[in-house]
């Protein structure tokens, strides 16, 4: 079926580009529109000319619902592509540079039930923090963001005399297509990194993790924290009053009964610009090896074989802000792993056993409550591809936490099974503890707050250094533990199966 389904992504993909589909026909002319480039339009083709003012409300809406509607089109082909590319290694068919559209509007505009609502919101004049707001009615639709290519320049390199990039808090599905953007122009840099330091450095048995420079990977974050600071960040009161209110485990907001497609794409904004973020410091191992699948289940099997923890002669160097960068992001993904989108639905949530997942429907506001026993769940409705993401994430991070318990471990007198009585804590050992606890107090947090994890209970971190024998190794078997239980309850979408069914597999083996 994946086969199948590359080949008509493929077809599809050359249908856009045949018909001029990849351009905006509204400022093209004709391209755009459907046609093959030997057509012409009709000077009475409505749907290429702006709206003018002798249109009525209900056209002008229907002129907007058919123009954006090929945008949006569009767009979510690129993101169809990005998809493939990022999971299975898959070149991709399209490029930032071909999308010749503004990005999608505001979600709100896009979300208007009637006429009048679009025209009201239109119609609403522009504001900023530094101006006065204009009390006149603006009767032309309020300014784009600017197109995919240009807007990913501003935000690396802002340019003082353009347009700044205003307030994406409405506009989820427009920061979706950045991050992603992003994202794929970080996959292209890991590419061409990977071929320079193994023509260079190609008898290294070891290498460094990160093989982006600072020099390359600084313009990267730089545009990552500017989108940052547009957007809605999780847990914030930016946050409550534009995602939350329709959170379905928001029980007092107004659309608590139902998901919005807001919370879902929000959602997946974060998980998005959280892993970029972690693959500029920690490149995807299917990237770095050259090795593509053609299928998800392969995907996901390959980077499970390949991220695992390998023994230091095949180790990748740490270097130590590699470690925080990681451990910082790593965090935050664990809290939007633990907190995805709901639907509404009654099916119940199984566990990686098979059993019904009780703690489940605490998601949802803690109706059934946390205790044991069977219960009505709500189904977890995260985008699949967050899913890879997710677990591409986990994997990172996994190889973070072995490293700090290597560093904290208590090794055995030689010849005995006794332990040798811990030295004198150091800057590493001390700097080790703190990012394992974090990582742990991070998963015990997620494990005791209202989401589908929270049948875990809060798990404290124990000090190395107080004599207790084994915890440090119970760190990463909880880390572990959380990461698969996570995962089984993401059953709406076959990812998580396959994520649960790698985790099943055997994980002896060399550290």
């Amino acid at each position: 079926m994946f086969h199948t389904a590359i080949r008509i992504h493929r077809r599809i993909v050359d249908a856009a580009r045949e018909y001029q589909l990849l351009q905006d026909g509204i400022a093209l002319g004709n391209y755009g529109t459907g046609m093959s480039p030997g057509q012409t339009s009709s000077p009475t083709d409505g749907f290429l000319a702006m709206p003018s003012s002798g249109m009525s409300p209900e056209q002008g809406w229907q002129f907007f619902i058919e123009t954006e509607s090929r945008k949006r089109t569009m767009y979510c082909l690129y993101y169809l592509d990005a998809q493939i590319s990022i999971c299975c290694n898959l070149r991709p068919l399209m490029t930032a540079l071909e999308l010749k559209y503004e990005l999608p509007c505001r979600d709100d505009i896009w979300s208007a039930p009637t006429a009048a609502a679009w025209n009201m919101l239109v119609q609403a004049p522009d504001f900023s923090f530094n101006e006065e707001d204009d009390l006149d009615a603006n009767g032309e639709p309020r300014p784009a963001h600017g197109d995919l290519y240009e807007t990913l320049m501003h935000l690396m390199n802002p340019d003082p005399t353009a347009r700044p990039l205003g307030l994406l808090w409405y506009s989820p599905f427009a920061s979706l297509m950045l991050v992603i953007q992003i994202q794929m122009m970080t996959r292209e840099l890991v590419l061409a990194s990977t071929f320079l330091y193994n023509n260079v450095r190609c008898n290294d048995t070891r290498h460094n993790l990160s093989i982006i420079t600072e020099g390359n990977r600084a313009p990267i974050m730089q545009a990552l924290s500017n989108l940052a600071d547009l957007i809605p960040k999780p847990n914030s009161t930016a946050w409550s009053m534009v995602v939350g209110a329709s959170d379905p485990r928001n029980t007092s907001g107004p659309n608590s009964s139902s998901s919005s497609g807001a919370t879902l794409l929000w959602h997946a904004v974060w998980m998005a610009w959280y892993y970029t973020a972690i693959s500029l410091t920690h490149q995807d191992a299917l990237l770095t090896s050259g090795i593509v699948e053609y299928s998800l289940p392969t995907a996901i099997s390959t980077a499970w074989e390949l991220g695992k923890p390998r023994a230091k002669p095949h180790r990748d160097i740490y270097e130590d802000r590699d470690v925080m960068r990681v451990a910082d992001h790593l965090e935050h993904v664990i809290q939007m792993l633990a907190s995805p989108p709901l639907g509404t639905s009654t099916s119940v949530l199984q566990d990686a056993t098979g059993g019904v997942a009780s703690g489940a429907s605490v998601g949802a506001g803690g109706t059934n409550g946390g205790g044991g026993g069977g219960g009505v769940g709500i189904p977890c409705i995260e985008d699949p591809f967050v899913t890879m993401l997710g677990f591409k994430a986990c994997m990172m991070g996994w190889r973070v936490v072995r490293l700090m318990v290597l560093g904290l471990e208590q090794p055995l007198i030689p010849g005995s099974d006794i332990l040798q009585m811990p030295a004198r804590p150091n800057l590493y050992s001390v700097s080790a503890q703190v990012v394992l606890g974090r990582v742990m107090e991070a998963v015990g947090l997620a494990g005791s707050g209202s989401s589908p994890a929270a049948t875990y209970d809060k798990w404290p971190f124990q000090d190395v250094y107080h004599g207790q024998v084994g915890t440090i190794s119970a760190a990463e078997a909880k880390y572990l533990e959380w990461t698969e239980r996570t995962f089984a309850l993401r059953d709406v979408w076959p990812p998580g199966e396959w994520v649960v069914a790698v985790f099943n597999e055997p994980r002896e083996g060399p550290v």
